[in-house]
């Protein structure tokens, strides 16, 4: 019995760190950090290659739980489930349930006796976001580290915007 985990990039490695420090036990099986890492996440590099790696999983005899974390981007919530439910569809030959539909706790759902596969679509299933914005809501707006990060993120944006509108004769896009 093999789980897996596939994500845009290597985010589930520091979410996955935070999970753990909040006391939450990693999957069955994946204690082990190195297994955690080299075993259980699948990092597909982008989100052009996710299905590729979802396809390879799909293939798998030895997987029976597949979770999948994307973010929704500008692309939108709907779009990224539609595409991870085709690809799941086309490749196992199969119809989604119509009473399966993604909610505020993700989609999840039995495909077969040995397969159940989750969908999370990052920030919050609803909102078209990224992983950063779910969890710049879990950590606490007093939180010094945090605050500390916002101000800097500022003025880097700051800098950016001046170095941009300088190198355009004071035009912007």
């Amino acid at each position: 019995m093999a789980q897996r985990l596939i994500v845009e990039g290597n985010d589930a490695i520091a979410l996955s760190e935070l999970l753990i420090k909040r006391g939450i036990k990693p999957p069955k099986g994946y204690s082990n950090p190195q297994k955690y890492k080299s075993e259980f996440v699948k990092s597909a590099g982008s989100i052009t290659k996710i299905n590729a790696v979802l396809i390879e999983e799909l293939q798998s005899t030895e997987v029976t739980n597949i979770g999948i974390i994307v973010d929704a981007n500008e692309v939108g919530v709907d779009a990224r489930i539609n595409s991870l439910k085709t690809t799941i569809e086309e490749n196992l030959n199969i119809s989604f349930p119509t009473d399966i539909a993604l909610t505020k706790n993700g989609l999840g759902c039995q495909i077969f006796d040995h397969l159940y596969i989750g969908i999370w679509v990052m920030p919050d299933n609803q909102n078209n976001d990224y992983l950063e914005h779910f969890l710049s809501n879990i950590i606490p707006a007093n939180n010094p580290i945090w605050q500390f990060a916002t101000e800097k993120t500022e003025e880097l944006n700051n800098i950016h915007t001046s170095n941009h509108e300088s190198t355009n004769n004071g035009y912007t896009n």
